[in-house]
């Protein structure tokens, strides 16, 4: 799973900004810019998906965390072990631009996801912190595909598009396995801004 400030996207810092916890957060982060001061949150696009029967219409964001621009769809580089340099991308939505519920599918690529995209996690969770979670690490019997129908990206920002399927497995928490008989389909499409990640 990445670990890069990425992964905490705009409308998540904002709401630990709310409840006082950012400063927290950052103080463990050495990635961090200066101090984490977050601002100018706001929508970048949308995720319309469903997750069996239920329909969730979610969006995207982007804010300033100090003086750069970062979103919840995002590329940024991966460490690599000697071999090449590869790419993350991650494509994150939200209830609405205070946070809630949350749905992240995280992506490796070499030079262009359309193309040479693995997905290798896809996550959901209905209430930000709490269990269960949903997720998918690429070994369930159904694993999350994506389809791209729009990538545009100069290093800095672009756009992106594309729709997605497959199943999310339900874990107990953050360190259990997902029980592969508790699993829901899942199908979406998603349309949005995208950002270097820090």
């Amino acid at each position: 799973m990445p670990s890069r400030l990425s992964l905490v996207s705009a409308a998540a810092l904002s709401a630990m900004l709310s409840l006082g916890l950012a400063p927290a957060l950052f103080a463990q982060d050495g990635d961090a810019p200066g101090d984490g001061d977050v601002t100018d949150v706001k929508p970048a696009g949308t995720m319309v998906w469903k997750l069996g029967d239920q329909v969730m219409s979610y969006i995207t964001t982007s804010s300033e965390v100090d003086t750069i621009r970062i979103g919840s769809v995002a590329v940024y580089p991966i460490e690599g072990e000697g071999g090449p340099a590869k790419m993350g991308l991650e494509i994150g939505g939200f209830e609405s631009i205070e946070g809630g519920g949350s749905l992240f599918i995280y992506a490796e690529f070499d030079k262009d996801p359309a193309k040479d995209a693995v997905i290798t996690l896809a996550q959901y969770q209905a209430d930000p912190g709490n269990p269960p979670i949903w997720t998918n690490d690429g070994t369930q019997t159904d694993p999350v595909t994506v389809y791209f129908e729009t990538w545009q990206f100069d290093g800095k920002t672009g756009k992106i598009a594309g729709r997605f399927v497959g199943d999310l497995c339900k874990a107990a928490d953050w360190e259990a396995q997902p029980d592969p008989n508790d699993c829901v389909a899942i199908e979406g499409s998603f349309e949005s801004e995208i950002f270097s990640g820090l």
